[in-house]
């Protein structure tokens, strides 16, 4: 869509014929001539009207181009009396008028484009060390990384070798943290807890102790990616 200058109650007549510019004559009485507003510089939306039996008209876009001692309007038409080209005006009087079409307010209310948010993919990860989902009925183990650049983990681990540094599983490398992060989540004790520290290499790790099962859910940092 074009940008288009606008002016408030610009009309003149015009006695040119044929389809080239449009040489301006005089102003309308109670209106202003396209000189007064406009520069050559600028693109605006025109309408044409001819007089006579038959009348003649054009919608399009243009600007002003000097000729002989006044200025003449370089026409672009969207669609004519003759269809979809420029109007092949003939002898007689006519108006042009500084105007929008029909459109040109069809595109300038077109909804935005808008970019859908779309659903992360979650990922499953590789467990290591006995480790695995807690039960069928509960949270799968997932991760995923947001398009704010954080991972997040979510779901219920459980089953594996209790310890100290004990590795769960590793997330891809360009999904580790720039340095260690630690977290403290719940374990199978009501009030328990157990913590978890994820290394830069990805390596999700049980710090220490022996727990049935606990939750990754709500674990989130920033990839060093």
């Amino acid at each position: 869509m074009h940008r288009l200058f606008f002016a408030d109650r610009i009309l003149e007549s015009s006695l040119s014929v044929g389809t080239g510019p449009l040489q301006l004559a005089d102003v309308v009485p109670g209106f202003r001539s396209f000189a007064e507003a406009v520069t050559p510089d600028v693109t605006f939306a025109y309408v044409i009207t001819g007089e006579g039996a038959a009348p003649q008209w054009e919608v399009g876009i243009g600007h002003l181009v000097p000729q002989g001692e006044g200025f003449a309007v370089e026409r672009l038409a969207d669609i004519s009396s003759d269809g979809a080209g420029a109007c092949d005006f003939i002898a007689g009087q006519k108006t042009i008028a500084l105007t929008a079409s029909a459109r040109w307010f069809s595109e300038a209310q077109e909804p935005p484009i808008v970019n859908e948010p779309t659903a992360p993919i979650l990922h499953v990860p590789q467990f290591e060390n006995g480790w695995g989902n807690f039960a069928p009925w509960a949270a799968p183990v997932q991760y995923y990384q947001g398009a704010d650049g954080r991972v997040y983990l979510s779901g219920n681990i459980g089953g594996g070798a209790g310890g100290n540094n004990i590795i769960l599983f590793t997330l891809p490398n360009d999904m580790g943290p720039s340095a260690t992060e630690f977290f403290t989540v719940r374990n199978s004790g009501s009030t328990d807890v157990v913590g978890i520290y994820i290394r830069s290499n990805g390596d999700v790790v049980l710090q220490s102790g022996s727990p049935a099962w606990f939750s990754l859910s709500g674990i989130s940092f920033l990839a060093d990616s």
